[in-house]
């Protein structure tokens, strides 16, 4: 196919994740056939009855959308605190939301897949500073499908979990543990017919310079010794560490 864009008759005009804060406010992550991705604080509790409700009766009506209580509280209750936009072949389709484990302070990893194959992650924070905004970077490109990523979804690695809830209120887990970092395995579904499964963690500085080192005298001749391109540190990691990411498995079948 040469139009590499979502089609409004072939593909669903939008896609959805949340997840939940330590107060119990939600993140809502929207993407959307118009090119944009968008975040939102959703307080479900702004939309709960203030006062119990009057037994119904034969004049009560009902109440108006347009009512100003209403449309009041809906406003309170749905903040848009996050916008970025792609280009039009890599229109968005999906998206899926989680906590960070390792990272102090907390932070989201947003994840959207577009229509172009790829998947791209943006490291947030949700922290609420500067009137509730999230302030996010792009972190990652996942490159490897070769259709539509129709599909996104997280979980904690199984290797890294324990019994404590991720919510971002939680202490670095394993930090000082391992080599192994805690980290989330992100599967994307793809209209290719494959899944792939992904690893995400945050990778200190000091990883990738002891890495290389390692390298380097491993290297049995000169010209092997070679060094990669640095990768830039995240700004939301305090400068120190960045989002590595690495593919673990490749469904196919269907």
């Amino acid at each position: 196919r040469d139009d590499a864009s979502p089609s409004p008759s072939s593909s669903p005009s939008s896609s959805s994740a949340r997840i939940r804060d330590s107060s119990g406010v939600y993140l809502l992550a929207t993407a959307s056939q118009d090119c944009t991705v968008r975040m939102w604080r959703a307080d479900l509790a702004a939309l709960a009855p203030r006062h119990p409700a009057p037994p119904p009766t034969a004049s009560a009506e009902t109440p108006s959308a347009s009512d100003p209580a209403s449309s009041e509280d809906s406003d309170s209750a749905f903040r848009c605190v996050w916008t970025t936009t792609t280009q039009r072949k890599a229109t968005p389709t999906s998206a899926a939301l989680a906590w960070l484990p390792g990272a102090e302070p907390a932070r989201v990893v947003a994840a959207v897949g577009c229509a172009d194959g790829n998947v791209r992650l943006h490291l947030c924070d949700a922290s609420g500073g500067d009137a509730g905004r999230v302030d996010a970077e792009h972190a990652a490109t996942l490159e490897g499908h070769s259709d539509w990523v129709r599909d996104l979804a997280f979980a904690e690695d199984a290797n890294d979990a324990n019994d404590a809830e991720v919510d971002g209120s939680n202490p670095a887990r394993g930090v000082g543990g391992g080599d192994r970092s805690p980290g989330l395995l992100l599967a994307s579904a793809s209209q290719d017919r494959t899944a792939r499964v992904w690893r995400v963690a945050r990778k200190e500085d000091r990883d990738d310079v002891a890495g290389a080192r390692d390298a380097d005298a491993a290297a049995p001749f000169a010209f092997m010794r070679l060094a990669a391109p640095p990768k830039p540190p995240s700004r939301l990691l305090g400068g120190g560490a960045r989002l590595a990411t690495h593919l673990e498995a490749l469904l196919q079948g269907h």
